[in-house]
């Protein structure tokens, strides 16, 4: 992947540095989380590889994270931030879309938006929680 474009002094990416480095060959994907068994379509994490999910609520955490659990998934607090509907975010390394492929374009047609986080906007807009990914366990 290219380089992340340089940022001006003092924008939010900037002081945050740490985040924009620890990202920056990821990306940050939406994903609507659909009533009952939703986790179950998701395809597991390849081994060697770390995935972390957050939810819009703590609610569908609880929910779905058992069986995220079982397939690789580690799930993160993430912000609490009510959406229209339910949804999860998935934090994935260019280097798991490019060593497994057919896994990578599984969860891109699940998704409703991939956000490359090489670019300044998606890295501001999303940074509560691209923190909690980070600091999950």
């Amino acid at each position: 992947m290219p380089a992340p474009a340089p940022h001006a002094e003092g924008s939010p990416v900037v002081r945050s540095g740490w985040l924009a480095a620890a990202v920056e060959d990821s990306a940050l994907v939406r994903l609507p989380v659909a009533p009952g068994a939703w986790a179950e379509s998701l395809p597991p994490v390849p081994d060697g590889h770390a995935v972390t999910v957050s939810f819009s609520s703590p609610g569908l955490a609880d929910e779905h994270g058992e069986a995220l659990a079982l397939l690789g998934y580690r799930v993160a607090d993430g912000p609490e931030d009510p959406p229209d509907r339910p949804v999860a975010w998935m934090l994935v390394s260019s280097r798991l879309a490019q060593r497994h492929p057919t896994w990578w374009a599984l969860v891109r047609e699940l998704s409703e938006g991939v956000f490359r986080l090489v670019m300044g906007p998606a890295l501001r807009r999303y940074q509560a929680i691209l923190r909690a990914h980070l600091t999950a366990g």
